[in-house]
């Protein structure tokens, strides 16, 4: 059983709702947020071991919650993943360090191995 703890930043709760059941059938804990400020909040409340964060989310861009995130936790491992990548988007992820980007749609069996290499850092 792994016991590593994962927050999930999109405010489609489609996608919200199919990650958390899938990682929590693969063992994981699951916390959501639908929006930037509400990310924050959890990622100092529930310290998790790993954050998947959406770009174009309310109140605060993705991009912004990466930049807050880097500065009060450096070594938190992040993916990113998004509808809209960027070069842009995509050479921001690489100067703050994020651990992959993911183009939605994406291969959850993907994601997946990404998670498990990323926490074993």
């Amino acid at each position: 059983m792994n016991l590593a703890k994962i927050l999930i930043v999109d405010d489609n709760p489609e996608i919200l709702k199919m990650l958390q059941s899938r990682l929590e059938s693969e063992g994981y804990a699951v916390i959501n947020a639908s929006d930037g400020h509400e990310a924050l909040k959890k990622i100092s409340l529930e310290k998790p071991d790993l954050v998947l964060l959406d770009i174009f989310i309310p109140e605060m861009d993705g991009i912004d919650i990466l930049k807050i995130l880097r500065e009060e936790n450096p070594q938190l491992p992040v993916i990113i993943i998004t509808a809209f990548p960027s070069e842009e988007t995509r050479r921001i992820a690489e100067e703050y360090k994020v651990f992959a980007y993911f183009k939605k749609p994406f291969q959850f069996e993907e994601l997946r191995e990404t998670i498990e290499e990323s926490l074993k850092i």
